[in-house]
């Protein structure tokens, strides 16, 4: 019967052992500088501004097809 009762004990210590340590995992990473993003002057979509293309007067669309379409406009 001891057997058991230091089984379960150690069962019990090792469950509360793996609930009050720090977790190992990255859950999310944290960036100083987070991207924002604009909508596309055409059509709307939002894109981060990173990879949209701005014409002479500033307007930022998503794609270069945008933008000649607008300009042909």
């Amino acid at each position: 019967m001891s057997f058991f009762r230091l089984l379960l004990l150690f069962l019990l210590g090792w469950i509360v052992w793996r609930l009050l340590r720090p977790s190992s995992r990255k859950t999310t990473e944290k960036r100083d500088d987070p991207e924002t993003i604009a909508a596309c002057a055409l059509c709307g979509v939002y894109v981060p501004e990173s990879e949209m293309v701005r014409d002479r007067n500033g307007q930022k669309y998503c794609c270069q097809a945008h933008l000649r379409q607008a300009n042909t406009q």
